[in-house]
């Protein structure tokens, strides 16, 4: 359950897509004297504003609970994903937002996905801390360019509140078993790779997104950063930075750390060889490609024990999302003592 048409994404758009476009002026006026709006502010400790291109997304655990298209401004139904609704609507009024809302949270809940409960808890907490360095602006980033999606997902893009503001790129991991296979680290690895590469920063409009972004946020969010009040692109640094994050980086029972087991898989080593754990590079990426891309995006990983509980929230608090204060550990020692 939860497949929907309703994704964070525009299969239908035959040019390129770029987030926050497409939007009448006096969008951000009504959405903001709708119930959507008096929703999102009673719960700004679990909800997030995704801007897209002519439409806005309303995020709980990283997954949207309301996709709300502007026609000439208007404010009409949200799209949903009928799993939220028990099935029943694939579109709600803003009055049957606020009515269904616990019902479409406990259904969200329902799900085992810790990861984008993480990655939800993560965004929050730092966006809710005013001396965070950093603000996160977007979500389960994806690109369509005349209508195809690119493979260049990003978990969360995050900008420095201090000019020359710079942009992370980040990747989240939840365990040992989201570090292998293809849509594990050595995938986005590749994907972001490609990004760099294809200078999609510039060519493609990350930059200008990220403006458009922020601009909308600026009206819609609540206490957001003054300090990019007043952000153009010239302020943004030329090029990303890359930040892959570990949660729940302790041992598993008769195994290893994901911390390890990342290594494993980026730093392949005869030490390991006759050791069960797959080492195997994805298809069609040569362990040569695997250290041109670790060597050109020189990503910085971060480790922490923390872990999501039954209440939604993480047993330690990461409230300043690319400090390395937060974490247990940054990389990886040269002689992998602690490994």
């Amino acid at each position: 359950a939860g497949n929907s048409k309703y994704k964070d994404r525009d299969h239908t758009a035959m040019a390129e897509s770029i987030r926050g476009n497409g939007f009448a002026d006096n969008f951000c006026d009504n959405f903001m004297k709708s119930k959507f709006y008096e929703v999102y502010k009673k719960h700004t400790d679990e909800l997030f504003i995704g801007i897209r291109d002519g439409y806005l997304n309303i995020y709980y655990n990283c997954a949207s609970i309301a996709k709300i298209r502007t026609k000439r401004g208007t404010i009409g139904k949200a799209a949903i994903d009928k799993y939220y609704t028990n099935n029943k609507l694939s579109s709600l009024t803003a009055d049957e937002f606020e009515e269904r809302y616990e019902e479409i949270k406990k259904n969200s809940d329902a799900k085992n996905d810790l990861e984008k409960k993480s990655q939800e808890r993560l965004v929050l907490d730092n966006n809710n801390n005013p001396h965070s360095d950093w603000y996160c602006l977007d979500v389960e980033y994806m690109k369509s360019i005349e209508g195809k999606l690119k493979n260049w997902r990003f978990d969360i893009i995050a900008i420095s509140k201090k000019a020359p503001h710079r942009v992370a790129l980040i990747e989240l991991k939840y365990g040992s078993g989201a570090i292998g296979g293809e849509s594990g680290i050595q995938k986005h690895l590749k994907d972001y790779g490609t990004f760099i590469d294809k200078n999609c920063y510039e060519q493609y409009h990350l930059k200008q997104e990220i403006v458009n972004i922020i601009r909308k946020q600026k009206i819609l969010v609540k206490d957001f950063p003054k300090e990019l009040d007043t952000i153009e692109e010239q302020n943004i640094t030329n090029k990303p930075e890359v930040y892959i994050i570990t949660l729940n980086n302790n041992k598993i029972e008769d195994g290893s750390s994901p911390r390890k087991t990342m290594w494993r898989y980026l730093f392949i080593d005869e030490r390991f060889e006759k050791e069960e754990t797959k080492t195997s590079i994805i298809k069609e990426y040569s362990k040569e490609d695997l250290k041109k891309d670790l060597k050109k995006l020189k990503p910085t990983f971060l480790f922490s024990s923390a872990e999501l509980t039954e209440s939604g929230r993480l047993t330690r608090k990461i409230d300043d999302i690319l400090n390395e204060k937060c974490y247990d550990k940054v990389g990886f020692d040269d002689d992998f003592s602690d490994l």
